[in-house]
């Protein structure tokens, strides 16, 4: 069974834990051979007894990017200034707002306290730190410069955290102004259109195409709403479960590449952020060919994650980046090409990389910030399209009543 414990060491600070042991006595033995004494002790809850409500909301909510910033960053300055590791990460778990984010830092401080490598306990949880995260903490723990290395992380992860953020800053209004229409649109077929079919029927009216189309809609609403709602549960889990297979990936990455204004960004994107992890990366000590490796793990777009294996194999045949490169010149702007070129020949990779990065993070900066200018007068004209197409189908029907009592 597990415990969590308070145990103190023989400096008299207090270390908090999690443990595996068969009884608290056992617990007290255990802990005894690793230089602390047991102070308290309570099983670790499981089961349905043990509903958490706060750890049902954090299933949910999951762990924020800003969250594993602030643990990341607080984490290279404590290591910085000679706190152990364990005792480092025991400290922060206890800063963590989120309880899940606190179970799992503690099973690492657990894990490591067994013997475990941090790389090795940061592997157990995927879903918290990505492939390039353990890979870099590895290289860290290997070259004796953890500190550096997370430095390095916190850096790429705030820069990649702000691209996000712009993108979808850029996203929020057209999203409500859909939502609104939406809603208003369901609002209008249910309550109105039923109230005006009444009078249609009962005047008799020969309806139009138009009208029998909004009626069906509405109807369609009131009465079968749950089949539609059935519906669109079904396309997104079985979209999202397409986008597991090679196929439907490559298929929808073609067409976001080949769409205007965001294949544009995607682009931008995807360079920004290729240069400035590999940058990190490559500063952390880790080879090229193991860079490329990653990053093609962690790629967005199949496209980009393809070109990068590609890259790869090519540098392991002695063929550098940026010849490897050359044949994506699709998806990989000049800049970025040329950038690299200089980069090799100077012995400069890395610092030219993250020129590159700022220079398109920049370029995506302004993109987000003329998106609004551009979608405003299409939102403008898809509103006017639909307020016009259920006012023409509703009019039509009213004429005709009118032209009838003349």
């Amino acid at each position: 069974m597990k415990f969590i414990y308070v145990a103190k060491n023989r400096q008299g600070e207090t270390v908090t834990g999690i443990a595996e042991a068969v009884s608290e006595d056992d617990l007290a033995e255990n802990l005894k051979a690793q230089s602390l004494l047991l102070i308290s002790s309570e099983h670790e809850k499981e089961g349905i007894g043990s509903f958490d409500v706060n750890k049902l909301f954090a299933f949910f909510r999951g762990i924020s990017r800003l969250e594993k910033i602030t643990f990341t960053r607080n984490l290279s300055v404590m290591i910085n200034a000679g706190i152990p590791l364990t005792r480092s990460l025991q400290t922060l778990a206890n800063q963590a707002g989120s309880p899940a984010f606190k179970d799992v830092i503690l099973n690492i401080a657990s894990n490591i306290a067994k013997g475990k490598s941090f790389g090795d306990s940061l592997k157990e949880y995927p879903d918290v730190f990505p492939n390039i995260f353990v890979s870099m903490v590895v290289v860290g723990e290997t070259t004796g410069n953890l500190d550096e290395v997370l430095e390095i992380l916190t850096e790429q992860m705030v820069k990649d955290n702000e691209t996000r953020s712009k993108v979808i800053g850029a996203m929020i209004y057209p999203a409500v102004i859909i939502t609104a229409m939406l809603g208003i649109g369901i609002f209008m077929m249910v309550y109105v259109v039923p109230m005006l079919t009444g009078i249609f029927t009962e005047m008799n009216v020969e309806l139009p195409f138009m009208t029998k189309v909004v009626i069906g809609i509405s109807n369609f609403l009131q009465n079968s709403w749950y089949y539609g709602l059935g519906g669109l549960v079904l396309l997104i889990y079985l979209l999202k479960t397409s986008m597991s297979l090679p196929a439907m990936r490559k298929t929808v990455d073609f067409i976001i590449l080949k769409l205007p204004i965001v294949g544009n960004m995607v682009i931008k994107i995807n360079s920004a952020r290729i240069s400035r992890n590999m940058s990190s990366l490559l500063k952390s000590g880790m080879s090229l060919t193991r860079s490329l490796e990653i990053l093609s793990s962690t790629a967005s777009n199949y496209f980009f994650s393809e070109s990068l294996l590609r890259a790869k194999d090519g540098v392991e045949k002695g063929l550098t980046l940026s010849e490897t490169l050359q044949r994506y010149k699709n998806l990989y702007p000049p800049m970025v090409l040329e950038m690299m070129a200089i980069g090799e020949e100077t012995g400069a990779l890395t610092d030219l990389l993250v020129k590159v990065a700022v220079f398109y993070e920049k370029e995506v900066d302004q993109i987000t910030k003329n998106m609004a200018s551009i979608i405003e007068p299409v939102l403008m004209v898809l509103m006017g399209g639909a307020v016009g197409f259920f006012a023409v189908s509703m009019i039509q029907p009213m004429y005709q009543i009118s032209s009838g009592i003349k």
